[in-house]
């Protein structure tokens, strides 16, 4: 008749082996909080800056070069409306934070807002409407669906 012998862990092993479920567990950790992170803030730069990024970001290169190119033509315009927009905003939070509050001249800044954004919008399209002009038929493809990417 054979007998089996039992072999328990010693004590170094038991360290070990505390040790190494210690570490995959703060690894688990990590990885857990490293997925649910928030994202991080926007670069900085103006919006149409990042837009244009976001939408030459899923292009082919000669197509992203033709759009950056498009839009470097009009970025010194651009940055020059840019400060007009961020001063017409500091107009909107000055009337809504006056003392007397006056809607009527929250309502004229917001008004004059408007007016100086509305230019923005139309230069930056203006500078994809000509570069679509330019780019490859799959670029084009790929520039209408952008947002689906976001």
């Amino acid at each position: 008749m054979t007998t089996t012998a039992v072999v328990r862990p010693g004590g170094r092993t038991r360290v070990f082996l505390a040790l190494s479920l210690a570490l995959n567990l703060f690894l688990a950790g990590m990885m857990i909080a490293w997925h649910m992170r928030p994202p991080p803030p926007p670069p900085p730069g103006p919006w149409f800056e990042r837009m244009i990024q976001r939408m030459s970001a899923g292009l082919p290169q000669a197509d992203q070069d033709i759009l950056q190119a498009s839009y470097q033509a009009r970025k010194g315009e651009l940055d020059r409306m840019d400060k007009d927009v961020q001063a017409a905003r500091e107009r909107v939070g000055a009337a809504m934070r006056a003392q007397p509050y006056d809607p009527a001249a929250l309502e004229q800044a917001m008004a004059e807002a408007r007016d100086v954004r509305e230019p923005v919008v139309e230069t930056v399209e203006q500078a994809v409407a000509e570069a679509a002009a330019k780019m490859s038929p799959e670029g084009r493809m790929k520039l209408a669906d952008w947002r689906k990417g976001r």
